[in-house]
């Protein structure tokens, strides 16, 4: 089975670029260590494939994320992984090709068999050879490799005062250019004649599916992109297969025709060898046409699902995917003022008037909020999930239902908070008053959609103001329902 990348939860989107990035790299770094061992013990029948996939991802992330990783982390490493990479390379062709040459001994049963085991035997040897490669490349590249690339991961330079920027938007614009660039890759496929250009489709297309996989949790619809890019992926690599293995055997069924030739021109032939040449030859004349075949059906289906308009909705839904994490993006932007008023303002804005109810369930390392919202329309529900460990938090929330609120209110018994609360939409603000039954408390606050925007408080709100009291963590809905905080203030 191939290595899964780790998938994100939403919370981790908001979160910054560059610990996002390199958290992620360190967890494909820690696949290709595994597959490696995998590799040498050599009791996985897919070894190779997964070692290869679990370098190639690993690689294409570090490109990728090149502006976030890339100031700690030395060219050299980045060879070594390259050279790695290259050593499976050749070693997993002749898999492949050795695999494809048996079934098609098989089909054709007893027909041309010397022929069909001469070249079985002859593939095998240069896997041999080629095997003998990889285990050098993996002694002399693989722990120096990942030994330098886990500790430039470990650290990055961080300016104090300067903005940093999250993940969700650096993936957003690596979708586009990545879809870009394999769009345009397969624009430039016309006819079956185009291998290099469809070469690089497939390519481009590994590399948009490599960025989208850790997004597989987190947004619905990426399971379904990753399906439908790795079908494309593999129509383009049988495409590539049979164009790369049969120029291999063209050039090898013209070397036996000179041999044949030559064979027969000397008057003391052996007619053994002649007869063995003959055999090659029409193997090989056969395994030609077959790959023939191959190619064109290959390319009929990558036509048929993939080229000129027959790709559409694929871009689509990727710039679905990369709006979706613009406004992921743009939320985690977004701070919040909160003051603390003397009194209710006598006259507001028009303004909708709610009741919220606030319970906590505070544990060792994970705490929960649950709330319901009831207004002459009925009553809304949502729970909040907080994980904190060490420096690190993340958070999950999500709408939910009656009966999960009815079950989990019990458990908040002692750290409840009742608000009144009235909406207001004033200049362009979301303003909302909570005036906090049993605590003789009123807060205002205003959601901004960053640190650096200004809001002016309102005519109407001003003379009530006491003070800005954002950053008191007395005045934070944990510590005033009693409960003891894990992480940041849940919405409230």
């Amino acid at each position: 089975m191939s290595p899964k990348p780790t998938d994100l939860d939403r919370a981790a989107l908001s979160g910054d670029s560059a610990r996002v990035a390199r958290f992620i790299a360190k967890e494909l770094l820690g696949q290709v260590k595994k597959k490696s061992e995998d590799l040498q013990a050599d009791d996985e029948p897919e070894a190779l494939h997964d070692f290869r996939v679990a370098v190639r991802r690993l690689r294409s992330w570090l490109r990728a994320f090149d502006a976030e990783i890339g100031d700690t982390l030395a060219g050299k490493h980045r060879r070594r992984l390259g050279r790695l990479a290259d050593a499976t390379r050749v070693s997993r062709d002749l898999e492949v090709h050795i695999d494809w040459i048996e079934k098609f001994a098989r089909a054709r049963r007893k027909k041309n068999q010397p022929g069909t085991a001469w070249l079985v035997k002859r593939l095998e040897a240069k896997k041999a050879r080629a095997d003998l490669e990889l285990r050098q490349a993996v002694d002399d590249h693989l722990e120096s490799a990942v030994s330098g690339i886990d500790k430039a991961l470990g650290k990055y330079t961080v300016t104090i005062g300067e903005a940093r920027t999250s993940f969700a938007h650096v993936t957003a614009t690596l979708l586009r250019s990545h879809a870009l660039a394999a769009r345009d890759a397969l624009g430039h496929v016309t006819n079956i004649g185009d291998r290099l250009e469809a070469h690089e489709a497939r390519i481009a297309a590994k590399r948009l599916r490599y960025l989208l996989e850790p997004l597989r949790s987190s947004i619905n619809r990426v399971e379904d992109l990753v399906k439908r890019l790795s079908e494309l992926q593999d129509d383009f690599g049988s495409l590539h297969d049979a164009q790369v293995f049969g120029g291999e055997i063209a050039r090898l069924l013209a070397k036996v025709l000179t041999s044949r030739a030559e064979a027969a021109a000397e008057p003391d032939a052996d007619a053994g060898d002649t007869a063995a040449n003959a055999d090659q030859a029409e193997m090989l004349l056969a395994i030609s046409r077959r790959l023939h075949r191959d190619e064109e059906s290959a390319f009929a289906r990558a036509q048929a699902s993939w080229l000129g308009d027959q790709s559409a909705s694929l871009w689509t839904d990727i710039e679905s995917v990369a709006s979706e994490l613009d406004a992921i993006a743009a939320e985690a932007q977004r701070v919040e003022r909160v003051y603390l008023l003397r009194e209710v303002p006598d006259q507001t804005p028009p303004s909708t008037v709610v009741n919220v109810d606030l319970g906590f369930v505070a544990g060792e390392g994970v705490s929960e909020c649950v709330s319901r919202v009831s207004s002459e329309d009925g009553a809304h529900y949502r729970r909040m999930l907080e994980a904190t460990r060490g420096f690190d938090s993340s958070s999950f929330s999500e709408e939910t239902n009656e009966r999960v609120f009815a079950a989990l209110w019990p458990l908040t018994k002692g750290h409840r908070l009742r608000a009144r609360r009235r909406v207001v939409e004033s200049d362009g603000h979301r303003w909302t008053i909570d005036e906090l039954s049993g605590h003789d408390l009123v807060l205002a606050r205003v959601s901004l959609s960053d640190s650096r925007e200004l809001a002016a408080i309102p005519d109407w709100l001003e003379p009530v103001v006491e003070r800005d009291v954002t950053d008191d963590n007395d005045y934070d809905a944990w510590t005033l329902a009693g409960a003891r905080r894990n992480g940041s203030r849940p919405n409230t």
